[in-house]
């Protein structure tokens, strides 16, 4: 009787409040953060979390402590997740019982696609402005590219094709002209789940290398521009794209 009594009270008074997740690649594992709180003023002993199927983590609270906790979720594919009801029980103090519950609280993450390498997207596909080959005066080096029969072989990289990397030339593009589209018609021969995670792939790429771009997917365009708000934008807009939903079989 004395067992039930304390199984019971380790949990009892317990509060949990969701804070945050943090946004993914398809395929990564990442954590949704959850508060404890003792409404109580006293300890509460071996406290198992876990979302399910998921890993568990196990906890102490001092009494007049607040605990952040971050719980570890592995994703498996692009969307907006939802991890499902938050499983807490004990076992304190004896290991003979054990006091469980189910919590809904209200957390979720974006999962973007994966990105995979994909040919480089064509910088002639959205200004009229842009101008590429030769290099002229003002340009700036823009990147390496397969070699194509009929290009000029004045910007081949040598250098690059004595390492045994292939023949590649060098792109060049000029400064009033660094605005590139990821047009989802630049991909024609790639399924539907590749594509996004080529375009994902140039998106981050692109922010790397301070190019402004804007994404052109069928009813939905998003204008040139740069930096992180830009990017995770572009990103969350490919994880939803076609209606996904994500991860959503946790609960």
């Amino acid at each position: 009787m004395l067992t039930i009594h304390f199984t019971y009270l380790n949990l009892s008074g317990l509060r949990i409040t969701a804070l945050r997740g943090k946004n993914c690649f398809a395929g990564d594992s990442t954590y949704l953060s959850v508060l404890l709180e003792s409404e109580n003023n006293r300890n509460y002993e071996t406290i198992q979390l876990n979302w399910k199927e998921q890993p568990e983590e196990t906890v102490h609270l001092e009494k007049e402590q607040e605990l952040e906790v971050a719980l570890n979720l592995t994703t498996q594919k692009r969307g907006r997740l939802k991890p499902g009801p938050l499983k807490i029980e004990t076992t304190y103090p004896f290991g003979l019982l054990r006091a469980w519950s189910w919590i809904e609280l209200d957390l979720d993450i974006v999962v973007f696609p994966k990105p995979q390498k994909g040919p480089r997207p064509d910088l002639n596909n959205g200004d009229q402005d842009s101008h590429s080959g030769d290099k002229r005066a003002g340009d700036d080096f823009f990147g390496l590219e397969e070699y194509q029969p009929g290009q000029s072989t004045k910007h081949i990289a040598w250098k690059q094709y004595a390492q045994g990397r292939g023949l590649l030339v060098k792109r060049y593009v000029g400064q009033q002209s660094r605005k590139v589209w990821l047009n989802w018609e630049s991909w024609p021969d790639l399924p539907m789940e590749p594509r996004l995670s080529v375009i994902c792939y140039w998106a981050i790429q692109l922010e790397h290398e301070g190019i402004d771009f804007g994404l052109m997917l069928p009813n939905k365009r998003i204008e040139p521009s740069s930096g992180p708000d830009h990017l995770e934008k572009i990103l969350t807009v490919l994880a939803v794209f076609g209606g996904a939903n994500g991860d959503t079989g946790y609960a």
